[in-house]
């Protein structure tokens, strides 16, 4: 049994809501708690990695409540449009972050050792 396509764009904010929630859970447990060693050393680029991800921990959290309240909304009103800017909106900022921290990668010391 097919599904109506607009009952089903009604689930496609609550599947990128998870996905926003999922991210900085992600992202905290593997850059921001496993960083610095027992010594107290964190590297240069753990201590430019930890603010980006805090303030993209953030701004995915607020995202995330923001599809939430959109797929709320869905079931009263057309909101295809918001949802498809807002997804993009998402989509390049975390690709900004992506790159800065590409950007940290290649120019900042690390703490491989060598």
């Amino acid at each position: 049994m097919a599904m109506k396509p607009a009952r089903l764009c009604r689930r496609y904010p609550f599947g990128v809501a998870l996905l926003a929630f999922l991210v900085p859970a992600y992202l905290h447990l593997t850059f921001i708690f496993m960083a610095g060693f027992w010594d107290g050393f964190i590297s240069e680029l753990q201590r430019a990695e930890i603010p980006l991800f805090t303030w993209f921990d953030r701004f995915s959290v607020i995202m995330g409540f923001w599809f939430v309240l959109l797929g709320l909304l869905a079931r009263r009103k057309d909101v295809r449009t918001v949802f498809l800017y807002s997804c993009i909106v998402y989509l390049l900022v975390a690709l900004c972050v992506i790159e800065t921290d590409q950007h940290y990668r290649a120019h900042l010391f690390d703490d491989r050792g060598g």
